[in-house]
């Protein structure tokens, strides 16, 4: 985590990466932090349920203007994650790739990460 400009490492989920378009803050947010994805969730928040009311466009160029990465996510990756932490089975594509990410990248995980998420099984698969 050495080498880092621009404050905290932050992981977003697509839900954290949308809102913060909805609110208007990505820029802001992306002035502050090195913020960082995995391509499954830059793939959800650029499309989205677009049928629904309320949808948030979020513009490809200014999201990948404020991630400082966006990091492909493998088969293998994602089966060291549920073979370790039977709990993460069945998460959403999103927040699956980004735990698959963290745990293949990391080992232990450090003491401390920020992982931003708005789905109710990412806390609940976190706390186990």
């Amino acid at each position: 985590m050495t080498g880092v400009v621009g404050g905290r490492r932050v992981f977003l989920d697509a839900n954290v990466i949308i809102e913060a378009f909805r609110i208007s803050v990505w820029t802001e947010l992306a002035a502050g932090h090195y913020l960082e994805t995995v391509e499954e969730c830059e793939k959800e928040a650029l499309t989205g349920r677009t049928d629904l009311h309320g949808h948030v466009a979020v513009d490809p160029v200014e999201l990948r203007a404020g991630l400082k990465a966006s990091h492909l996510v493998n088969r293998k990756m994602r089966n060291k994650l549920v073979n370790t932490h039977r709990s993460c089975l069945g998460m959403d594509p999103g927040e699956g790739d980004l735990f698959a990410y963290l745990f293949a990248s990391y080992d232990p995980l450090p003491p401390l990460i920020v992982v931003s998420s708005a789905d109710k099984g990412v806390v609940v698969r976190a706390k186990a």
